[in-house]
This record gives C-alpha cells, sequence and structure tokens, in this order.
C-alpha cells in the first residue's frame, strides 16, 4: 500500500533478571527460556512481580543496540509510578549509566505498562563484557556480550507479566528500502531476531510476512 524501510533487529543472545531478595544461587533467571517471540500470556510467570528497585533485567547482543521492544501482558502490566533507569557495559570493564532517549511503555507516569518501544542513546565506548567479571559475581552467567541493562526507579506493581522482548536495530535509520506492492524474498540467519518496519512519509500502511520454516 505504500514504501516503507525494513530494518534487521540483532537476536537477542541474552535475557536475564536478576532477583535481589532471592537466596544466593538462586538469583540469575533466564527469561529466554519464559520469553519468546512467541504471543504467549505470562511467559516471566511471577518474575517481574514487585519488581524492586534493587532487580534488574539484562539483555545482551553481538553487536550495539539501539534499545528494546517489549510486548506486555495486557492483564498484568504495571500502574505504579515508576521510570526506567539503564547501564551498559563500559570500556573500563563497569557499568555505566546510558540515557533513556524514549520509553514507549508508560502510561501515567509508570514505565512497563503497555507494549512500546525502549530507546536509548547508543554509547560510543559501549563494549563486550562478561557479567561475571563485571560484577564480582561467580554465579553470573560469563558470556561476552553487549550488555544493556535495566532498573525501575519505584517498586513495580504486584502482578507484572512480559510477553515477548526483541533488540532494536542500530541506528534506527539504516533498513531496506522498500516499494509498495512490491513482494520481497530474503533469507535471515541466525543473527537476525527480529524485523523492524518502518513506514515511509508517516503514511499508514500494512507489511504482509509469510516464511518458509525448516524443521
Amino acid at each position: 500500500q505504500a514504501a516503507m524501510r525494513l530494518a534487521l533487529g540483532p537476536a537477542m543472545e541474552a535475557a536475564l533478571f536478576y532477583d535481589a531478595s532471592a537466596a544466593a544461587g538462586s538469583r540469575w533467571l533466564d527469561l529466554l527460556g519464559r520469553i519468546t517471540n512467541r504471543h504467549v500470556a505470562g511467559d516471566t510467570s511471577t518474575i517481574l512481580d514487585a519488581m524492586t528497585t534493587s532487580d534488574y533485567i539484562y539483555v545482551g547482543c553481538k553487536i550495539p543496540f539501539l534499545g528494546i521492544w517489549v510486548d506486555m501482558d495486557a492483564s498484568a502490566v504495571n500502574a505504579n509510578a515508576a521510570t526506567l533507569v539503564a547501564g551498559y557495559t563500559k570500556s573500563d570493564n563497569t557499568f555505566a549509566s546510558a540515557t533513556v532517549s524514549s520509553d514507549g511503555t508508560v502510561t501515567s507516569s509508570a514505565t512497563l505498562a503497555k507494549d512500546g518501544l525502549i530507546v536509548i542513546t547508543v554509547p560510543t565506548d559501549w563494549i563486550q563484557g562478561s557479567l561475571r567479571t563485571l560484577l564480582s559475581d561467580n554465579t553470573a552467567p560469563s558470556r561476552l556480550l553487549y550488555w544493556l541493562r535495566f532498573s525501575v526507579s519505584a517498586a513495580l506493581s504486584a502482578d507484572v507479566e512480559m510477553e515477548g522482548l526483541a533488540a532494536l536495530q542500530n541506528p534506527a535509520s539504516v533498513g531496506a528500502y522498500l516499494k509498495a506492492s512490491v513482494e520481497y524474498t530474503m533469507g535471515l540467519g541466525s543473527d537476525v531476531g527480529s524485523l523492524e518496519v518502518i513506514a515511509q512519509a508517516a503514511t499508514a500502511t500494512t507489511a504482509n510476512v509469510s516464511w518458509i520454516r525448516r524443521k
């Protein structure tokens, strides 16, 4: 119906929740084991319920990324006033503050209250790091990735669930230009985690996607 750009978001290699109140050895929870790109209600179950200011969500990719897309369970969203605080793996092997340039999940001052994009200002000194080394925590994952972590300024509601996560391509302006009413075919490898469709000239349009799946 209208021209668009197609960006390929990087594969999300890891998504973790750090529960500071859990017993030692049980604080790291794998969100990718519970959250997939399928629309399955309640994938995170009770993991994000009443998330505190001491808890963290960690997302890791092989390359720098612009932020994340979050699909919330519409029946279990946050209603408490809270903002997201972001950090990244800095070149001096520490976690440094990252700027959240926009949080599309906010409703009435409450983050993670709806589906949306969470976008950061991508740091120039972002490097791959190991959470085990950065946090001096032998129970943390050791994999070298570009890590982005999120905390909250105040505790979340008693029932908060995510259904899906995806990493955003950086920069957002890069992407293939697709003409209106033309069919395109492409091969996608394991390094691609999402398809980002951006309508041109703010014209509403529909992208029809089909695929061949090999089991």
